[in-house]
């Protein structure tokens, strides 16, 4: 019996002993070369909603250990003509190593993430690897954070990755190589109402990869209209679904798009998915303007169908809204 007992301490003590090793050979080795490529090597301009943007101006990197650490400086501004505000710095660190990029930063309103602290991007680089990760927001309360990688495109330079919480919320980057983030979208919530929010790099307006079947080419849009259209598209899900009633507040009230979403049958039980649009005309006339899309949505039998829309769309406010919808061949 105590040569037993003795024989199992051994085999534990053994066994931790390898642990042990294996942990630390996997610490000794050298942050991965293909996270490397998504790091940032050029200053960007970011655009966001209304007159936001910011400018990476500086980017220094280092090695330390068995790591590489990208630091992005920058200054988040305000490009509304004839009012003059403070600019804010920022800095964001990009930490490299074995298998996984690790993002935090520090500085006041950039329009980034809820945390503290995101694990960006996560070996293997393949379409529907999933990863975890605990986080502080920055109110100081824990978070368990989940990583997706939603889509690569066919070159492979370009990743899309959701990041969610079990509340709801989420937040949706798009990496490119040499450029790192290039688009970015989160849920806001503010008592109780909630948008998309976000920036993309200056001359990209999409928040999807360039992979699409549609034969039209793709239009670059103004960052309010693009945020509108896509904020309507994803909402459409939770609303015919009764979930809630968020597309709503995408449309103009007693237009007639508000006349055409209230007359949606809307059945607990349907799934459709959307996956992204691609706007291919914009026309303006008084104050209205029309943008044609191609919109891509995935069925319950997990099918892709596309839909051509026409949408009108003007200002109230200064809020960008949708007057009225079809579809179009």
């Amino acid at each position: 019996m105590i040569k037993n007992i003795f024989i199992s301490i051994i085999f534990v003590l053994l066994l931790l002993i390898f642990v042990g090793c294996a942990n630390e050979n996997q610490m000794n080795l050298p942050p991965d070369r293909s996270l490397l490529e998504f790091l940032p090597s050029v200053s960007e301009r970011y655009l966001g909603d209304s007159d936001y943007f910011h400018i990476i101006d500086n980017i220094e990197r280092e090695s330390k250990g068995d790591e590489e650490i990208a630091i992005l400086k920058g200054e988040v501004k305000d490009n509304e003509a004839a009012i003059t505000k403070d600019n804010f710095n920022f800095e964001i660190i990009l930490t490299v190593d074995a298998d996984k990029i690790v993002q935090t930063y520090n500085g006041s309103r950039l329009n980034e993430s809820n945390f503290e602290h995101l694990v960006l991007l996560k070996l293997p680089l393949e379409v529907g690897n999933i990863w975890t990760f605990t986080s502080k927001d920055f109110y100081g309360s824990k978070w368990k954070v989940t990583g997706e990688i939603t889509d690569i495109n066919e070159t492979g330079d370009k990743i899309t990755v959701k990041y969610s919480t079990k509340d709801g919320y989420y937040e949706e980057r798009v990496l490119q190589k040499g450029r790192g983030v290039t688009d970015f979208l989160r849920l806001l919530v503010f008592k109780n109402e909630s948008t998309l929010t976000g920036y993309h790099v200056e001359n990209e307006t999409m928040i999807t990869t360039e992979k699409r079947s549609s034969p039209v080419d793709a239009l670059k849009i103004p960052v309010a209209y693009y945020n509108l259209i896509l904020g309507f598209d994803q909402a459409w899900s939770g609303y015919v679904k009764q979930e809630n009633d968020d597309l709503l507040k995408f449309i103009s009230e007693g237009s007639p798009a508000y006349e055409k979403i209230k007359a949606v049958p809307r059945d607990a039980n349907t799934a459709i998915e959307f996956i992204r649009f691609y706007p291919y005309e914009l026309t303006e006339k008084g104050s209205i303007l029309s943008i044609k899309v191609v919109e891509v949505f995935k069925s319950n039998d997990e099918e892709t169908f596309e839909n051509k829309v026409l949408y009108q769309i003007t200002i109230e406010k200064g809020v960008a809204k949708i007057v009225d919808f079809e579809t179009i061949q």
